[in-house]
């Protein structure tokens, strides 16, 4: 039996992640969780009146984007997950994955104007969804920025990393074919 892949697409806040990964899964045609997904279903259900709530909420979300991720490739899915995954906290879950899947990150990195100019963009938009108390999670943004909490390439899987501030470095032709070869057998 083939041992289904789990690709990993995480970065900071506003490095061009989920952006990636729609148009990855897209073209893997692969299933991809997204953890602001989960976050938003979450808060209109439940309500959100705090930031105290939203993180909460972000919390019970991570929890639930890795029992699915879990479950999916426990059953022989190949299948995609996208979130701003701290280092210190995703660790013992890519490990309990890795009893189930192959783990491979795609690492999304940009340079620090350029993501706070994303995150004030998209916060100022109107788009997004109110749970995310965006510009009271500033200074959080800048913190893990200042101690690279959001790079997981430390932890020694198979990674790409993905610089988008100006497009993709490598290009995408380039990542999907990467990404293609790791999963060959699931995608």
């Amino acid at each position: 039996m083939t041992v289904p892949v789990l690709i990993v697409v995480c970065g900071a806040p506003a490095s061009g992640k989920t952006t990636l990964a729609r148009r990855l899964a897209t073209d893997l045609r692969l299933p991809l969780l997204e953890k602001d997904v989960i976050k938003e279903s979450l808060a209109s259900a439940l309500g959100v009146p705090d930031r105290g709530a939203s993180k909460r909420i972000g919390a019970a979300s991570f929890r639930v984007l890795y029992d699915l991720a879990f479950a999916m490739v426990a059953h022989g899915s190949t299948m995609m997950i996208e979130a701003n995954l701290n280092r210190a906290f995703v660790a013992p879950e890519l490990a309990r994955l890795t009893t189930v899947a192959t783990v491979v990150i795609v690492q999304c990195e940009a340079g620090r104007a350029v993501i706070e100019r994303r995150y004030r963009d998209r916060a100022s938009s109107g788009e997004r969804h109110g749970a995310h108390f965006d510009m009271d999670a500033f200074p959080d943004l800048i913190t893990a920025l200042e101690s690279k909490a959001n790079d997981l390439t430390p932890l020694g899987y198979p990674t790409m990393v993905v610089h988008t501030d100006e497009g993709y470095q490598p290009q995408y032709d380039n990542i999907l074919e990467t990404l293609q070869q790791h999963c060959l057998a699931g995608c």
